[in-house]
């Protein structure tokens, strides 16, 4: 088992503009990661989150933040003499926000949100019965269900974008050890997408 943290801080962002003088405002970032195993099975989780405040004369409010996250869980087994399997099943989403606020006379708003979640399921079947050659099957499932886009303009006008998607991926492969550190893979996969064909 495994568990880590991060944290950080900075007071002002360094630019390529500037040069060594930094942007004023402060930079917040938070990193974590935890994993563990116990016989075949696996799990993991990560992410990070980091946040920008920027302090100057033409806004009085500029926000970011982004944030990602993903977690894992996973199975590997030898079922039978000279069969191995794994089967990973993983999800994420993504998260960005983006305010950009001034008030008073000629004031403006700016406002930009990004939304994205995605969830996978792997399954691999390897078979190293013979002696020079180790045969693996693949079949992979994704689904996008959520990928949003919103924009608010200052002028009171607004950009909205939203979609989902979905893609299947079968594949088979011969990894075929020529000499013990010289090997050749020969593989096919086939991918159909929602969105794509």
């Amino acid at each position: 088992w495994l568990l880590s943290f991060g944290a950080r801080r900075d007071d002002g962002s360094p630019t390529a503009d500037l040069g060594q003088t930094p942007w004023p405002g402060t930079r917040r970032a938070w990193q974590w990661f935890a994993k563990g195993q116990f016989e075949g099975f696996s799990a993991q989780w990560m992410g990070v989150s980091h946040t920008v405040d920027t302090t100057y004369d033409a806004t009085d409010s500029d926000r970011l933040n982004d944030t990602s996250q993903f977690v894992s869980l996973g199975h590997d087994a030898e079922p039978a003499p000279g069969w191995r399997t794994s089967l990973r099943w993983q999800a994420g989403e993504h998260r960005y926000d983006y305010r950009y606020l001034r008030t008073g006379e000629g004031g403006y708003l700016d406002d930009t949100r990004t939304r994205g979640a995605w969830w996978a399921l792997d399954a691999q079947a390897t078979w190293s019965g013979h002696e020079d050659h180790d045969l693996v099957m693949g079949l992979r499932l994704r689904r996008d269900p959520r990928l949003r886009y919103r924009y608010d303009v200052f002028d009171g006008s607004q950009v909205l974008s939203s979609m989902s998607r979905e893609q299947a991926s079968v594949s088979v492969e011969d990894r075929w050890r020529l000499r013990e550190s010289l090997a050749l893979t020969l593989g096919v996969r086939l991918d159909q997408r929602s969105v794509a064909g």
